[in-house]
């Protein structure tokens, strides 16, 4: 007693790596914040931020788990769980819960589908990808960001972020544009064909997700225009102050993301005929 009054025990210190997890969570929280407020502002802008946006910030948090499912007229099941460790499972199972295709079987033997967990768990990654979790995305350590699965059409933006895996990878010039574009667009292609030879291989027809083929193209577009919105503003910022600068660049991005039977959509987000 005498010896605590006067020699009182001192509070282990908190170590580096402790301080860098709470201080990566703090960041983490105001991040989601951040992201949330901006789409929440651009959502009656345009129709394809109400497609693209969506996601729940417990899921990005890591606090809520990938655990969907879903039911397609011919009884087979879609499952896409994680494990304790963020890796995802995505599967197919017949009438009797036989898995009739593993999904991440189709990625090369490197790579892997992960949650946010993952992500969370290894502070390098999280530090590099905060502004990722909650959506679908490649990422250069051979991994595949699950995102927040909320309806059998996300397996396009799954299959669409595979279709990056073979693409050349490198940097991209500054006025990259069309090779943007023609990325984007192998990557779209590759999805619709995967959805096709999976009707051809177990029967399940993934695009009964949609109501009609023209959702399935507004959808695809939707991410196209998404990508060039963002691209645009990158490039306003540079050039604001150029007379007819808005004009110009809303053109030049039109060349290249306005390309073939996909419909047009308007500046305001309206599909033109």
């Amino acid at each position: 007693m005498f010896f605590e009054k006067f020699f009182p025990k001192k509070e282990p210190e908190k170590n580096k790596e402790e301080e860098r997890k709470e201080k990566l969570k703090i960041m983490l929280k105001e991040n989601i914040e951040t992201r949330k407020k901006y789409e929440l502002s651009q959502s009656n802008e345009s129709m394809p931020t109400k497609l693209y946006g969506e996601w729940r910030p417990e899921y990005a948090e890591g606090e809520a788990k990938l655990n969907f499912h879903h039911t397609y007229s011919s009884g087979a099941v879609l499952n896409a769980e994680e494990n304790p460790e963020g890796i995802v499972s995505i599967n197919f199972t017949d009438k009797e819960n036989k898995k009739v295709l593993e999904v991440e079987k189709s990625l090369p033997s490197s790579y892997y589908f992960v949650s946010p967990s993952y992500i969370i768990n290894n502070h390098d990654l999280l530090e590099k990808y905060m502004s990722s979790l909650g959506v679908f995305q490649l990422l250069d350590e051979n991994l595949i960001l699950i995102g927040d699965m909320k309806s059998g059409k996300d397996l396009l933006s799954i299959f669409h972020e595979m279709g990056h895996i073979n693409q050349k990878r490198g940097l991209i010039s500054a006025h990259g544009y069309e090779e943007i574009s023609k990325r984007e667009r192998g990557a779209w292609a590759f999805a619709l064909k995967k959805v096709r030879e999976i009707k051809k291989e177990t029967g399940v027809n993934i695009f009964e997700s949609f109501n009609s083929k023209q959702e399935v193209l507004e959808f695809v577009y939707a991410h196209l225009y998404e990508y060039r919105s963002s691209i645009k503003r990158g490039l306003l910022i540079s050039y604001f102050e150029e007379d007819g600068s808005v004009e110009y660049i809303s053109n030049l991005l039109k060349q290249f993301f306005d390309k073939g039977r996909f419909p047009k959509i308007t500046e305001k987000g309206e599909r033109t005929q």
